[in-house]
C-alpha cells in the first residue's frame, strides 16, 4: 500500500500501465507511405526495355518506342483510330506548349516596360558620357 500512494498520477506522470514500455515504439506503424505518383509510374512503364519480334528477329525498345511503332503501323494498316491518335498526338507535340493561365497580353506588356527601362538607362549613359567630353553633342556636331 505505502508504495502504491508514493507513485502520484498527475500532470507529467501517467499510470504506469499506460506508459510506453521501453524498448517498444510509440508508433509501431510507422509514418504512412505517400500515394504513388501516377505520372512518375507511367515514366517508369514507358522507360521500361521489352522485346519484341521484328521481322523474326527479336529486337530490344523500350515501351514507349514500341507502342509508337505498334500506332504507325496499325494506322498503316488502316486503323482509323490509330491513325487519328498518332494525328493528334503529333499535332500536340508540334505546338507550343504554354502553361495554364498563360496571358499573351502581359508578355507583350512585360516587353514594353523593359524596352521603356532600357531606353531610360540607354539616355543616362548618353547623358553621362556628354557631361564627361566624351561624346559630342548633336547640336557641336554641325
Amino acid at each position: 500500500m505505502d508504495d502504491s500512494k508514493s507513485r502520484k498520477v498527475g500532470y507529467g506522470k501517467p499510470p504506469l500501465n499506460s506508459r510506453f514500455r521501453p524498448g517498444i515504439s510509440g508508433n509501431p506503424a510507422g509514418r504512412p507511405k505517400r500515394p504513388r505518383d501516377l505520372r512518375l509510374d507511367l515514366a517508369k512503364e514507358m522507360a521500361r526495355i521489352v522485346t519484341i519480334s521484328d521481322h523474326g528477329k527479336p529486337r530490344r525498345l523500350s515501351t514507349q518506342r514500341a507502342l509508337v511503332r505498334s500506332l504507325v503501323t496499325l494506322g498503316l494498316d488502316g486503323d482509323r483510330a490509330a491513325s487519328q491518335g498518332l494525328l493528334g498526338l503529333a499535332r500536340d507535340l508540334s505546338e507550343p506548349q504554354e502553361s495554364p493561365g498563360h496571358d499573351p497580353l502581359a508578355d507583350e506588356a512585360a516587353e514594353a516596360l523593359i524596352a521603356a527601362e532600357v531606353d531610360r538607362r540607354v539616355a543616362e549613359e548618353l547623358a553621362k558620357l556628354r557631361e564627361a567630353g566624351s561624346i559630342a553633342s548633336e547640336n557641336n556636331a554641325e
